[in-house]
């Protein structure tokens, strides 16, 4: 983990205006170049630090077997799971570290689990937990559209709660 320091009143100005930091401090953190997500947690260096503890590791599990896939896909939280290999994988895993937060997110290439789940190569599910099914919702959907993780996000958040 790298962390940096911009002063905004000196020759950090124009960094601060692209990226819109306009109270102090201003957290915001990067993933490969990128702008990935704000931080609006505690202030102090305990709170800090457990956040970038947390930011550590890969943003989404990677599924090898039929038995963790089913192991993930069990506990009673939505989880998002991209399978296969393919054009949606770039922008499901940006998706994954922005919302590494708030949302479970694992992939798998293995040809079992796609079979057990019914899913195409190159797709996103979004599976609810199975203590919310019931007769009215199906309990997975399936996002069809652009490989864009604004596009992405935009399904996680509308498909989260039904």
């Amino acid at each position: 983990i790298h962390l940096a320091k911009v002063d905004c009143t000196e020759g950090g100005k124009e960094t601060c205006s692209k990226f819109g930091v306009s109270g102090y401090p201003t957290l915001k953190i990067f993933r490969k170049g990128e702008l990935s997500s704000d931080y609006n947690g505690p202030r102090e260096l305990a709170g800090i630090i457990k956040f970038m503890k947390s930011q550590v590791g890969p943003s989404s599990k990677e599924l090898t077997s039929l038995d963790e896939a089913k192991k993930f896909l069990s506990k009673n939280e939505v989880a998002v799971v991209y399978f296969g290999e393919g054009s949606l994988k770039d922008a499901f895993l940006k998706l994954a570290d922005k919302l590494r937060e708030s949302v479970r997110f694992g992939h798998s290439s293995d040809s079992d689990v796609l079979k057990s789940y019914g899913a195409t190569e190159d797709s996103i599910v979004l599976f609810r937990p199975p203590l919310m099914a019931n007769k009215f919702e199906k309990n997975s959907v399936t996002y069809e559209g652009p490989a864009e993780a604004g596009k992405i996000e935009q399904f996680v958040r509308k498909s989260f709660h039904g």
